[in-house]
């Protein structure tokens, strides 16, 4: 496929999914067969429990001790259901979506076809840019791992990543997520399609796809001709050279330049949601959970103690584009946020996301958490390295990290989550989301290992890695679990009778 011919249907598909929102949301949406046309492309269809390395892994060792962690949380049925859940044969796995859309899509309430229409539509938008970006790399497939898992189980998977986010959001635990395309309706407007935001613009779809297309072909041949190992592609940097310790220096993910470019920063978000097909921001927004089990109580924990009036003061550890915080600003607007990161590229982009939140959504989200229409104030953006976070003990209400931990070594974790534990306030909760480990899903065997080859070079550390023990060490106690699809989440709360962490010698 020539970049024309991939331009040309990527704009046929942006223009046929934002002309059909409104219809879309009028019925049941239908399975997004669409992505027939990506099967195979998927980073992540190293995991599959049918390969050679997972048939012949004893994965009870790991099982034993993913239940042993569970003992330590208030561990949510969520971990339980995604470790032991198994690919069927083709039959049975189109038998599940079958049954799935008969029973809940035809009969799904208003609030439930809007959200399942944005996943519909979201699906099919980064199932088209795989499909495009797979085709013009000239590759069958972009997986790292031959996989047997047919693709009505990976649309199963999908379907039930997304049910558990409906569930949360229908049970108050978390807001309805302010950026989607169709928003919850209410008695006066029946269909709520957000015109006015940037993802409903098909210039703003084409621009995010075109970067990937640009950038999906040099991907794909480092990863081939480099197997794991750096390509050697971040730049040099010579202000702030001195912040980046030599782990940091990779291109992860065979991203070009690594973290430290404008242009990484702004290709990183279309990469990764077409990497999971649509999925990140929906595990992602798993770590609010906890926040608000703490704060407002929610279904799972039927909390007695929430502290209402929410926490003051909320820390992000390496916020990257800084696009979760904006979820996290809008289940929180009056909270005072603060965003680290190494790369001031990538805060760059967090700021103009924090912007762009305050600027279409701040004052509503305000009025609806206060009564009080102000503007929020922006966000705190801080270059700095999380294994020495530049603030005094005891500083914030809630500490958050996403994504990070599997990208640093096995010193670096124990630092940063030192340091997590020390700028966190007595009676204050840190969360972590990051990936599944070994033994959280068990059809997966140690084919998560092959994730490596992507230059992850700090991976399999990470999936042996005993994470509990990290921030317990700390001086952390342990407080919830989740799990979801590919992505873990654990909390901690810092005891309220402790004032200092002993950081001892690393």
């Amino acid at each position: 496929m020539t970049m024309k011919k991939a331009v040309s249907f990527l704009v046929f598909m942006q223009l046929s999914l934002t002309a059909n929102a409104f219809t879309v949301c009028r019925i049941a949406p239908a399975a997004p067969t669409s992505l027939s046309a990506t099967e195979g492309f998927s980073i992540f269809e190293y995991a599959n429990a049918g390969s050679a390395s997972a048939a012949k892994f004893d994965i009870e060792p790991y099982l034993e001790k993913a239940a042993r962690e569970d003992a330590l949380f208030k561990t949510d049925p969520s971990a339980f259901f995604w470790r032991y859940l198994k690919p069927q044969d083709e039959r049975e796995g189109r038998k599940l979506l079958a049954d799935f859309f008969t029973s809940v899509m035809l009969t799904a309430n208003p609030t439930q076809r809007a959200v399942w229409t944005t996943f519909f539509v979201r699906t099919a938008f980064f199932g088209a840019n795989a499909a495009a970006a797979n085709v013009l790399a000239n590759r069958k497939s972009a997986s790292i791992m031959v996989g047997d898992l047919d693709l009505s189980f990976q649309l199963y998977e999908m379907v039930k990543c997304y049910e558990q986010e409906l569930k949360y959001i229908e049970d108050g635990s978390i807001k309805y997520p302010w950026d989607f395309i169709v928003q919850k309706p209410t008695r006066f407007q029946p269909v709520r399609i957000q015109w006015k935001h940037k993802q409903t613009n098909p210039l703003f779809a084409l621009q995010e796809s075109m970067r990937l297309l640009v950038e999906a072909p040099a991907i794909m041949e480092r990863l081939a001709k480099y197997n794991g190992k750096p390509a050697g592609t971040v730049p040099v940097q010579r202000k702030g050279a001195s912040l980046y310790p030599k782990y940091y220096l990779n291109d992860f993910h065979y991203q070009t330049d690594g973290w430290l470019s404008a242009e990484s920063a702004k290709r990183y978000e279309v990469s990764t949601e077409t990497i999971m097909f649509g999925t990140q921001d929906t595990m992602q927004r798993q770590t609010l959970l906890p926040l608000m089990s703490k704060y407002r109580g929610n279904s799972f924990t039927q909390s007695a103690s929430a502290e209402a009036n929410g926490p003051s003061s909320i820390l992000e550890v390496a916020c990257g584009t800084g696009r979760f915080s904006t979820f996290v600003r809008d289940n929180f607007p009056a909270s005072s946020v603060t965003l680290t990161d190494l790369s001031p590229f990538y805060l760059e982009k967090s700021m103009e996301n924090d912007r762009y939140w305050r600027d279409f959504r701040g004052r509503e989200a305000m009025l609806e958490s206060t009564g009080d229409p102000s503007m929020p104030a922006p966000a705190q953006v801080i270059q700095t390295n999380a294994e020495t976070l530049p603030f005094l003990d005891n500083t914030f209400d809630a500490v958050l990290c996403v994504y990070l931990f599997h990208e640093i070594p096995g010193p670096a974790r124990k630092n940063v989550a030192r340091e997590m534990a020390r700028v966190v306030k007595p009676g204050g909760i840190v969360v972590l989301s990051d990936s599944i480990q070994t033994g959280d899903r068990k059809m997966y065997g140690n084919s998560l290992d092959a994730f490596s080859k992507l230059n992850e070079p700090h991976y399999i550390g990470y999936q042996r890695a005993d994470l509990p023990a990290l921030f317990t060490s700390c001086g952390l106690e342990c407080h919830e679990k989740y799990v979801n699809l590919r992505t873990k989440t654990l909390s901690f709360v810092k005891p309220k009778h402790e004032t200092k962490v002993v950081l001892g010698e690393q």
